[in-house]
């Protein structure tokens, strides 16, 4: 039995050959199935194994996937940008519930398995050297769960060691957790708490970043603030850039989230400033507006002239909406002209709806 693309067809005729072929045939089906991203028959092959009594057939089982997913989780840590590390993390001797830790339930639970059915059978020290293994290959949830399992028996110091090391090594999610760490503890050096952020975000940690944007505008170091959160979106982070900007909206900054949006357009085009625009009260977006369409921002005419058209200033409103049309933007002269229908002696608005645009924006004659 063999299939090929169709992963549904894949997982129902491992299901078949579990309950109705050969052994050869259910592990070989399972097998194909988990290599196409159906995980479930390999899994429930692996559990019966163990609830049958085969203990070996298990772990081959389950160290069959780890292996598949550590591939798949070092394709993916290859990608750009920084390092979203997930865990928003507390002191390491803190239990850390399940769904904290750096990587989803659903990509780690073929080593869970593993793990927990090694200290069944050949004790805690096989599962913590098989989580070991798979932290040095720079699995951060094996790192962060081995960790904890020192803690949990009492080997603390081990653990504090093992985390060290791993730092001075260069792996991300220790180097935060010590960063971390030292921020929230009032006992660490301001200074060496700084410079241990500070690494943490040359590594690429995008947790780093947000940290000293949050740390500086708590300082009142704004022009610092806006540095840090500009080098974050320009790793693909853009959370404290946001923040940022909202803070000080929220705060009565506009000036100061005004300019932090200008700077980022020259970097990540005018997409900021158009999303700061549009979050604005009709009065407060004005300003905005015209400066963006005195830049030459694209879609500046069209969002200025529906607030023009808003504060009644419906002359250029109209100026505004065609100068949009012209470029492309439609919409805004269409909705002008659905508002003005109703009261419209000349019937020039409401030919406009029936006919259209010329490709010179004026309203084409009747078909």
């Amino acid at each position: 039995m063999s299939f090929q693309t169709d992963t549904k067809a894949g997982r129902e005729l491992a299901f078949l050959a579990a309950e109705f072929g050969t052994a050869a045939e259910a592990e070989q089906t399972a097998l194909e199935a988990f290599a196409c991203g159906e995980t479930r028959p390999l899994h429930l092959l692996a559990q019966k194994a163990v609830a049958g009594g085969r203990s070996a057939d298990g772990v081959r089982y389950y160290r069959h996937a780890v292996a598949v997913m550590e591939r798949r989780r070092r394709l993916r840590s290859t990608q750009s940008g920084l390092v979203d590390l997930r865990s928003s993390l507390q002191g390491l001797a803190d239990s850390i519930s399940p769904d904290r830790l750096p990587m989803p339930p659903g990509e780690t639970w073929a080593l869970r398995e593993l793990v927990a059915l090694l200290d069944v059978i050949e004790g805690e020290q096989a599962g913590d050297s098989e989580l070991r293994g798979a932290a040095d290959a720079g699995n951060r949830w094996a790192l962060e769960k081995l960790i904890r399992r020192l803690h949990k028996r009492g080997a603390g110091r081990d653990g504090e060691a093992l985390l060290l090391g791993k730092a001075a090594e260069g792996e991300l999610w220790a180097l935060w957790s010590l960063a971390h760490r030292a921020r929230h503890d009032g006992s660490v050096n301001r200074a060496a708490a700084r410079s241990l952020l500070e690494g943490a975000a040359a590594a690429g940690i995008a947790q780093a970043y947000a940290a000293m944007v949050e740390d500086a505008e708590d300082a009142g170091l704004t022009e610092e603030a806006d540095q840090w959160a500009l080098r974050a979106a320009a790793g693909d982070y853009t959370q404290p850039l946001w923040n940022t900007i909202r803070r000080r909206e929220k705060t009565g900054r506009f000036d100061a989230a005004e300019r932090l949006a200008w700077h980022a357009s020259t970097s990540l085009g005018t997409s900021v400033v158009r999303q700061l625009a549009a979050k604005r009260s009709a009065e407060a977006a004005l300003p905005l507006l015209w400066r963006a369409h005195e830049a030459g921002m694209p879609w500046a005419p069209g969002m200025l002239a529906m607030r023009l058209e808003a504060a009644g200033e419906h002359r250029q409103a109209e100026s505004l909406a065609r100068i949009a049309a012209d470029s492309g933007d439609r919409e805004p002269l269409e909705d002008l002209a659905q508002k003005r229908a109703r009261d419209d002696p000349g019937g020039s608005w409401r030919a406009l709806l029936a006919n259209g645009l010329t490709a010179q924006g004026t309203t084409a004659l009747p078909w």
